[in-house]
């Protein structure tokens, strides 16, 4: 492939990434105030909980899905459709296997669940009905790894991304369908669970089928046992920092629902879901650069590879610190707007949260580029792994005698991350990846959050000076797009590198010169 379509896929795996993470943002944005309206804070604490459970399986998932992106990058760069066959058949037998002792464990967990959690006896039918449907999701997101993992190996991110949309559109549609013309009820959102899996199964594994043909599916006699070691050697060190990382943010919130109750899970839900959609939108950013370090390494021994990590580290602060900016000066009025005055009080809990998964998650893009190429992937699982006992134990020890309220849990948990990654991660991935530690620290945190700091204070300023109420949502698009607007002019002069925007600039120009 020429390098100037390489850049202009790149563009469109990273633009149809955003796309996905904003439609599950917006998703996201209109259900968790639909559901906490039509089923009450109790109900849908319950579901959020039943959702944190089956992070106890996420186990089962082998860490299969960035090994196997790795694999299929590989063999489809190599076309080997042999080795291609022989992989897509050994991993659709181990996941879709796993999926169902997955969901079959979930479902067994029923009966603790609502014994611990004390579910009315008037719900737990319909609780069951949602564990099913859950479960079903489960097995589902097992079984599609093989071909998600076809899908951005072959460099067709933004298909498959267009289908998510898709996915999560069609779910939502059926629970607004639901709770309009029946009784709101946990099993509407099991129906709409369903419906949104069984697109989504449907969909991605016909997508894959039109790339490659009929060597994407499973068969017997290209089973190839000896894979299985290489796949898992990897695998396993994904497994830990998935899990571990997933069990991270969802075993704190276990352990609130137990010492402060199922209201302050829903109170803390919101931080939740604002945090795991901004670290989204700057993971899409990195994740194509997968296939493209696998193709480095075999083109030119990978000696890219440490320039890549700063300066897709400088675009990701540039597209990342803009959101806290936005939620440090506007986190009450947007809370306010979204869910009401009387969730208000989260607004601080959500801005802490949501800062401390920014700037963590600025990183990101070394994971990818390790994972694309030959480097340890050993630090990321342990750190992973350490991270976990010790946002867990701590909040624990916090809620249940130390008296800390949901800010104090926030804090803590932001404080740990940031040492993990800006730090710990930083430091050991320019050991792997060759890049100077004190240069990317500077040029990749620093220099972003100093920006960050008069963009607030100007526009802090303007806030108190201005007298317009902050009440509806164009008003509040409007502030954040200049504050953000500000900040990233600032990064195009001072952060982002001189070779970084000639190549955006002669993109742009191509692209202009196409439609002309």
């Amino acid at each position: 492939m020429a390098v100037s379509s390489t850049k202009v896929q790149f563009l469109k795996n990273v633009g149809t990434g955003w796309l996905a993470v904003f439609v599950t943002g917006l998703v996201g944005f209109v259900t968790l105030p639909l559901n906490l309206d039509c089923l009450g804070k109790e109900l849908y604490g319950i579901s959020a909980l039943a959702v944190s459970t089956l992070t106890l399986f996420s186990f089962l998932s082998m860490g299969m899905q960035p090994s196997l992106l790795r694999f299929f990058s590989r063999t489809v760069t190599e076309n080997n459709t042999e080795e291609f066959t022989a992989l897509s058949s050994i991993s659709q037998f181990l996941l879709s296997g796993l999926g169902i002792v997955g969901g079959i464990g979930f479902l067994c967990t029923f009966p603790w669940f609502i014994s611990i959690y004390d579910v009315p006896e008037t719900v737990r039918r319909d609780l069951f009905f949602l564990f099913l449907a859950i479960g079903f999701d489960f097995w589902g997101t097992m079984f599609l790894i093989p071909f998600t993992a076809i899908i951005q190996g072959s460099n067709r991110f933004d298909a498959g991304n267009i289908r998510m949309c898709l996915s999560k559109i069609i779910r939502l549609a059926t629970l607004l369908f639901g709770y309009s013309f029946f009784t709101p009820s946990l099993l509407i959102l099991a129906a709409a669970t369903f419906v949104g899996t069984i697109y989504q199964l449907s969909s991605l594994i016909f997508l894959a089928y039109k790339i490659h043909g009929s060597s994407i599916f499973f068969r017997s006699q290209s089973l190839r046992w000896n894979l299985i070691p290489p796949l898992l050697s990897l695998s396993a060190l994904n497994l830990v920092s998935q899990v571990f990382m997933s069990l991270s943010m969802q075993l704190p919130v276990l352990i609130i629902g137990k010492t402060l109750g199922v209201d302050m899970v829903a109170a803390f839900a919101p931080a939740i879901l604002l945090s795991s959609f901004c670290s989204s939108i700057l993971m899409q950013i990195s994740t194509p650069l997968v296939p493209v370090a696998s193709r480095d390494i075999i083109a030119s021994g990978g000696k890219n590879i440490g320039r890549w990590a700063i300066q897709m580290g400088e675009i990701v602060a540039s597209v990342g610190c803009p959101i806290v900016i936005v939620f440090a000066l506007l986190g009450d009025e947007i809370i306010t707007v979204w869910l009401g005055e009387s969730f208000a009080w989260t607004s601080t809990i959500v801005t802490i949260t949501v800062a401390g998964i920014v700037l963590a998650t600025i990183q990101g893009a070394n994971w990818r580029l390790v994972l694309g190429g030959n480097a340890s992937l050993f630090p990321n699982a342990l750190s992973s792994v350490v991270l976990t006992v010790i946002v867990s134990l701590g909040t624990f020890l916090g809620t249940a005698y130390g008296g800390w309220s949901l800010l104090g849990v926030a804090v803590f948990i932001t404080f740990a991350r940031l040492l993990r990654n800006a730090f710990y991660l930083s430091y050991t991935y320019s050991q792997q990846l060759g890049y100077d530690f004190i240069e990317y620290t500077w040029c990749v945190h620093a220099k972003p959050i100093l920006l960050g700091l008069p963009v607030i204070g100007i526009c802090y300023a303007l806030k108190r000076q201005v007298a317009v109420s902050m009440d509806s949502i164009p008003i509040l698009l409007l502030a954040s797009l200049l504050a953000s607007g500000i900040y990233l002019i600032l990064c195009w002069v001072f952060v982002l590198q001189k070779n970084t925007k000639t190549s955006m600039f002669e993109l742009i120009k191509k692209k202009f010169a196409q439609i002309s």
